[in-house]
């Protein structure tokens, strides 16, 4: 065997991790965990998306929850800034509360069953209402507040 044979596989496996290694900071874009969920009675609840990489990650799954709420305050200039903090209730036909948190970032994803429901959310000291179907396609609710003189 020749020196050069036997530096082959070296150089090979070399390359080969150099490249999996230049690669590795795209995958981690893509796969930003999402923050962890929070059980409800039957229910599964994920909010955030604080950062730009957690906002990605909400955004990939939305789809995937047949409730999502996206939560921001209007500007006087018209433009939107998220907002978190938000008290979400939700009701049953019945008005059997079935959820009562409080959203940690802007996005906040929850697992329904099909049905009908209100949605009613609070932000400083301002409610919104919603009534909402829930279905085999999933429904987003983009919560918007009017911002309070001068605030943004």
């Amino acid at each position: 065997m020749t020196k050069t044979s036997l530096l082959r596989p070296v150089i090979s496996r070399s390359l080969l991790l150099l490249c999996l290694g230049a690669s590795l900071p795209a995958l981690a874009d893509t796969t930003t965990a999402m923050p962890p969920p929070q059980y409800h009675g039957s229910m599964v609840v994920v909010t955030g998306g604080i950062g730009s990489d957690e906002v990605a990650a909400f955004r990939r799954v939305r789809a995937n929850y047949p409730l999502s709420l996206n939560f921001s305050v209007a500007s006087d200039g018209g433009h939107a800034a998220f907002v978190s903090d938000v008290q979400v209730v939700i009701r049953d036909d019945n008005d059997q509360t079935l959820l009562n948190i409080t959203s940690d970032g802007p996005y906040c994803f929850i697992q329904l069953p099909v049905g009908n429901y209100s949605v009613h959310s609070t932000y400083l000291g301002k409610t919104q209402s919603h009534d909402v179907t829930i279905s085999e396609n999933p429904t987003a609710l983009d919560i918007r507040w009017e911002a309070p003189s001068g605030a943004y």
